[in-house]
């Protein structure tokens, strides 16, 4: 079996020339759930779209005359589908958010899960069956609870199954797909270990719609505050390259999603204390640090997360060791997590739970905490234009002031920075402000030049960015 190869590219805006869609129509305060309803046409296809801060759910999509409606619980996971000629409910695990069950039709289906909550296979009429996966964990074959093989899948090059195997009277294999009461048939678990939508062809991962054909997810609007895996376009990027373990970008999904939803997580510290983050997760410590040092500009907000992770893969004592906790509560290292007043730690023990950059400082966290890989990284985190081994970064405001910023001798062949007792004014190396992914100004030969730019050229501008190099 032969898929198309995925890279997950992450773009800090939507662009959404490349979906050939229509013009999006909206109507502000016309939805009981959410801010504002939209609808859109997309090959063939009319979706109405549910909006509301962080999230937009698909209520209904029209294909010619038939309609097929969606609700969803208080997490947004679907519970029900109905379509012309049948009714679907699906019943979640509150703690894991895992399909527990489904109904249609006079089916009763109960799903099975291992110590993983990886799905394994699921319950139909007290007969107990079991899922081969593929690498890409696709399922490609159904087991009996005798071990037998009962159904396979075919699948062609967009994810879709072109032919549903059974045995026939002969004991051959031959393609069932017609026979609605085939195993193989009932069975709608599918690609990548997702639940396939006959109606539309898109899969769906319990939060989002994934459409196989175009390797991306189904999307309302291209000016919404949305989450960070919104910002996930699944592209076939026409080489061979080693994509990103699904399973491991539904677990980052689902740490983003909870963290969201805790009453907890983000909480306000309102009072500034040593150690006021000593009880504080790994992963709540790293969102808080990665928001704080920089509240407005996700680009530079995920280069910071860049120079957190070289740090801990430098394992060196000055930056705190080989742990990402070690790393955030270095003394002296960053100011937002170990500074010495109130004002100085302000943004990560108050953070703003309701922006989108506190949504991506917890999508970057997760991904942190959740994988080692640098493969991984490299597909989920992006990288600021020009971003690669650093280790330092300042607030670039802080580093134009007189007795922070300085110009190497002669002027014109570089920059300089005090960095403080023990270290002293040194020389800036590999020195990147980030604009976006794709453009950055590097290297200024002096201090001055960094005002010239047109992007840096006033204090407000500068603002939304820190200065990062190493030495």
């Amino acid at each position: 079996m032969k898929f198309k190869k995925l890279k997950l590219l992450l773009a800090v805006t939507m662009v959404f020339s490349s979906l050939n869609i229509l013009a999006v129509h909206a109507s502000e305060n016309s939805s009981d759930r959410g801010q504002y309803q939209i609808q859109k046409q997309t090959e063939g296809k009319e979706l109405s779209w549910d909006v509301e801060p962080g999230s937009e759910i698909l209520t209904k999509v029209s294909i010619g005359t038939n309609e097929i409606n969606y609700s969803y619980n208080n997490k947004n996971n679907r519970i029900a589908k109905k379509t012309d000629n049948n009714q679907f409910t699906y019943t979640y695990d509150d703690n894991s958010n895992n399909l527990v069950s489904e109904t249609r039709e006079a089916l009763q289906i109960n799903y099975l899960y291992d110590d993983f909550e990886t799905i394994t296979g699921f319950i139909l009429n007290q007969e107990t069956y079991y899922y081969i996966k593929d690498s890409n964990f696709s399922v490609i074959s159904i087991l009996d609870e005798n071990g037998k093989e009962v159904a396979k899948y075919e699948y062609d090059s967009n994810g879709i199954v072109s032919s549903i195997l059974g045995q026939g009277p002969d004991g051959s294999w031959v393609d069932r797909s017609k026979e609605r009461d085939f195993i193989g048939t009932i069975n709608l678990i599918r690609l990548y270990s997702l639940y396939y939508d006959e109606e539309t062809q898109w899969y769906y991962n319990g939060l989002r719609y994934y459409d196989s054909v175009k390797n991306e997810y189904i999307k309302g609007a291209n000016k919404l505050p949305s989450l960070p895996l919104d910002e996930v376009l699944m592209k076939n990027n026409g080489i061979i390259a080693p994509m990103t373990n699904y399973q491991l970008i539904m677990q980052i999904q689902q740490c983003q999603t909870d963290s969201l939803n805790s009453n907890t997580f983000g909480k306000a510290f309102n009072t500034h204390s040593t150690n006021w983050y000593s009880n504080l997760s790994t992963l709540e410590l790293l969102a808080r640090l990665l928001y704080a040092e920089n509240t407005l500009n996700p680009i530079d907000q995920y280069s910071v997360a860049w120079v957190i992770i070289n740090r801990k893969n430098a394992n060196q004592t000055k930056f705190g060791g080989s742990t990402y906790h070690g790393v955030a509560t270095k003394s002296g290292q960053f100011q937002p997590i170990t500074g010495s007043d109130a004002d100085k730690t302000k943004h990560a023990r108050i953070p703003s739970t309701s922006s989108n950059q506190w949504q991506t400082a917890i999508w970057s966290a997760c991904t942190m905490t959740y994988t080692t890989s640098t493969m991984d990284y490299d597909n989920l985190i992006p990288k600021g234009h020009g971003i690669s081994n650093h280790l330092y970064f300042v607030g670039l405001n802080y580093y134009m002031l007189s007795y922070v910023g300085y110009n190497k001798t002669p002027v014109g062949s570089g920059i300089r920075i005090d960095m403080g007792s023990g270290v002293g004014i040194v020389d800036m190396k590999n020195v990147v402000i980030v604009y976006d992914t794709t453009s950055s100004y590097q290297n200024p030969p002096q201090k001055s030049a960094i005002e010239s730019q047109s992007q840096l050229d006033d204090s407000s501008k500068r603002n939304r960015h820190n200065i990062f190099f190493n030495i």
